[in-house]
């Protein structure tokens, strides 16, 4: 892939994210950048690059979301309350929807009720590159093809980035 490619995927990856985010909160619904990337991914039977090659606006994603199935499937919210302090008790564990990091440039996601436990559970998702890391041993994948392994120390630095996880057990 060319740099003007991968800059292209990198200005898309950036795009969706506030896409996202804007769409949340123009449609008071809750929607991450990764489900919007997936669904644009899956329901235009297209890769990443060549979704990212095509003009996309704010305006396009929405129109968009509004016909495809994910509109049909993301949640609403019908109220928001803010109290001043909380009123779950300190002991009570809070379970997090998703974790992301940005690490060395690239930016790493954990999902919380990640469907596909392959290749470990949890692991975690660079959607610019369409890869998933093994977070036990820092194998990388393209869907179920190892095509790599991040450095040692690396990974190990990595590993320590997400703070709400729970890790597997490291094999390395």
């Amino acid at each position: 892939m060319d740099e003007s490619t991968k800059q292209k995927v990198r200005e898309f990856v950036d795009n969706v994210d506030v896409w996202a985010e804007k769409l949340s909160k123009d449609l008071s619904i809750i929607l991450s950048c990764e489900s919007l990337m997936s669904a644009m991914i899956v329901e235009n039977k297209k890769e990443l690059v060549e979704i990212s090659l095509d003009y996309w606006t704010y305006e396009q994603c929405k129109s968009w979301f509004l016909h495809s199935q994910l509109s049909k499937i993301t949640t609403h919210i019908l109220e928001v309350v803010y109290l001043e302090n909380s009123v779950i008790p300190d002991d009570v564990e809070r379970a997090f929807l998703e974790e992301r990091v940005k690490f060395k440039g690239e930016r790493w996601v954990i999902h919380k009720n990640d469907a596909d436990p392959f290749p470990s559970s949890p692991h975690a998702h660079n959607y610019e590159s369409m890869l998933k890391l093994h977070l036990g041993n820092g194998d990388l994948y393209n869907r179920t093809t190892k095509v790599g392994a991040m450095k040692k120390k690396d990974f190990k630095a990595l590993r320590c980035s997400f703070k709400k996880v729970k890790m597997p057990v490291l094999e390395v």
